[in-house]
């Protein structure tokens, strides 16, 4: 048995791993706590279950780069021999967008930085989490033309408190490059096949820029590129970053309500109009400097270290 030793104030606590008592506890902790699989995918709670069903998952999900999220969990240790059921999934996404957009319609909120058009093609997502994926998973994921995330979940408990483990397995190298690679690499190669090319050029640049300011500070964040959005994380939580407005204007957000924003912006800084709860954007023109936005990140950092820990 596996022991997590927790040191505070009061001493040295010794936890215990705790398995999940059934599958429907797992999925239930994972629809309750989305936080654990990042702060970029938002699962609908109305679980579509398999059952009389052939190739439906049991849930499902949208990205912020407009996926459909297909959520595979097993409370057992996974193989490789999971692949052919989620590929079935993975096809039958494709195959139902009205489905999915019922789905997505009768779920208790749509948040608006999670924006698919069920109309038009979209991508897919397959997502596998379990306490224990064994590495001839992952080396299978690379013969599939889909992104994969292999996440592994386990928890540690002491009296009412638990603690997780999140941990995004990657496959292992091997000397044979694998030609098939479903999960997309986004930079200035990619954005550039449908976006200005020197947009992108001053989007990479102004990214690096936003690391540096990091680096520099000590923060130990990281720099991610994405479909529409590069961002500055903590862990998998953005703190702040750049979201492209379209195919040649981009902006500055931050994961900061509004009124909170305008307690920290630039004197000259301007509010971009589109509107979301927990993030602001910022206009960039001529003038913007990114080290005038430097209290704003560092709020956004330190608010997200006191929710997050």
């Amino acid at each position: 048995m596996t022991h997590l030793f927790w040191k505070d104030k009061e001493g040295t606590k010794n936890l215990l791993s705790s398995d999940f008592t059934s599958e429907q506890e797992f999925e239930n902790l994972i629809l309750n706590h989305q936080e654990l699989l990042g702060d970029d995918i938002f699962l609908i709670s109305s679980q579509v279950r398999g059952g009389k069903k052939k190739g439906i998952p049991d849930i499902i999900g949208v990205d912020k780069d407009e996926n459909v999220c297909i959520i595979e969990m097993k409370n057992v240790s996974v193989t490789s021999d999971i692949i052919p059921q989620v590929l079935e999934y993975a096809l039958w996404a494709e195959q139902n967008p009205a489905e999915i957009k019922n789905l997505w319609l009768e779920s208790k909120e749509q948040p608006e930085e999670y924006e698919i058009d069920f109309d038009k093609e979209y991508g897919v997502r397959i997502i596998i989490v379990a306490p224990l994926i064994e590495p001839s998973t992952a080396l299978a994921t690379e013969k599939i033309n889909y992104p994969v995330d292999l996440i592994e979940v386990k928890r540690w408990s002491s009296d009412t408190n638990h603690f997780f483990l999140v941990n995004q397995i990657e496959p292992p190298e091997t000397k044979k490059t694998s030609l098939v690679r479903g999960k997309m690499v986004y930079g200035e190669e990619e954005y550039s096949k449908s976006r200005n090319k020197e947009s992108v050029k001053k989007f990479i640049a102004l990214s690096k820029e936003l690391l540096k300011i990091s680096d520099d500070r000590n923060w130990q964040l990281q720099l991610k590129y994405n479909k529409n959005y590069c961002a500055i994380q903590y862990g998998t939580y953005n703190v702040y970053g750049l979201d492209w407005f379209g195919t040649k204007s981009f902006g500055i957000f931050v994961t900061l309500p509004k009124n909170i924003a305008e307690e920290y912006q630039p004197k000259n800084a301007t509010i971009h109009h589109i509107y979301k709860e927990y993030v602001t954007y910022f206009v960039i023109n001529a003038d913007t400097k990114l080290q005038d936005y430097i209290p704003l990140f560092q709020k956004a950092l330190e608010i997200l270290k006191e929710k997050k820990g």
